[in-house]
């Protein structure tokens, strides 16, 4: 039998606490590992602690969540998978990271579902909730109780982040690199451009 683990994080961010205040839900973010450490998982994701709005196909890493001031709830299921939905799946995630420069957050998707339970779903653009459910071949869900629900995964931990995480054996250096405001309101215009773009295409 094959294993897949999904972390459901309420980071303690403003763009979290903003998203579980509208959402009304316990955990803001969500996203899947291939093994119970976490060391490295996968999901959609500001790039850059400095991006809160701009983001897109993200490997994330403890430090992403340990270097934060304050702390990180955690909930990690267990999800078993049959041999070819974990085939299908792993396949998805190794072409997510060979195409990652393509693949960006869908900022109105997250919108619209948290406010108006309204889906918009824009070619190569996801919310780490519909990145998820894209991965497990669910459809018509839109917040994460539905997805956790859904894949009814068994309780591997439910607590601090910190108390989950033993060892820290990778890094992303660049996570929180400072980044001047010009460079910020610059890329995140460029993030919302090219979202727009695609969405005026699809409707064409």
């Amino acid at each position: 039998m094959n294993y897949i683990y999904v972390a459901f994080l309420a980071p303690d961010n403003k763009m979290g606490r903003s998203i579980r205040f509208f959402a009304k839900t316990r955990y803001s973010h969500v996203a899947v590992s291939l093994d119970s450490s976490l060391q490295t998982m996968y999901s959609f994701a500001r790039k850059r602690w400095s991006l809160p709005l701009a983001g897109g196909f993200v490997v994330e890493y403890p430090n992403h969540y340990l270097n934060s001031k304050g702390d990180t709830p955690l909930k990690v299921l267990r999800v078993a998978l049959s041999d070819d939905m974990y085939t299908r799946l792993d396949a998805i995630i190794a072409d997510f990271i060979k195409r990652k420069d393509d693949l960006i957050y869908n900022s109105i998707d997250a919108v619209t579902s948290s406010l108006f339970h309204r889906s918009v779903p824009i070619r190569d653009s996801f919310t780490c909730v519909s990145f998820c459910c894209h991965l497990f071949g669910l459809r018509k869900i839109r917040t994460i109780p539905e997805f956790e629900k859904k894949i009814a995964g068994t309780l591997v931990f439910e607590g601090s982040y910190r108390d989950y995480i033993t060892y820290e054996k990778q890094s992303d250096v660049t996570y929180y690199e400072s980044m001047s405001y010009i460079s910020i309101i610059s890329k995140t215009i460029y993030h919302f451009a090219r979202l727009l773009t695609r969405l005026v295409k699809e409707s064409f």
